[in-house]
C-alpha cells in the first residue's frame, strides 16, 4: 500500500497494486467460507459424534448398532 501512495509509482503500477490486493481479499474470503462451512457441519453433526464416542465408551461392541438404531429412529 506504500507503493501505491508513492508519487512516482505510474499508474498502471498502481492500478496493479489495487488489483493483487482484491486478489488477496478474495483468497482470504474463499478461505473464510471454506472455514465457516466446515465449523457449521461441525455444529450440525455435534450431537451425533458426542453420541457416537459416549456410545463407543459404554458399549463398546454394539456402539455403531446403536447409532444406527437412533437414526432409524429418527426417520
Amino acid at each position: 500500500m506504500k507503493l501505491l501512495h508513492q508519487p512516482d509509482t505510474s499508474p498502471e503500477v498502481r492500478r496493479g497494486l489495487l488489483i493483487d490486493q482484491r486478489d488477496e481479499l478474495v483468497q482470504q474470503l474463499r478461505e473464510t467460507r471454506q472455514t465457516i462451512a466446515y465449523l457449521s457441519y461441525k455444529i450440525d453433526h455435534f450431537q451425533e459424534h458426542i453420541l457416537r464416542s459416549e456410545a463407543a465408551q459404554l458399549f463398546p461392541q454394539q456402539s455403531n448398532k446403536i447409532i444406527d438404531d437412533s437414526h432409524n429412529a429418527e426417520d
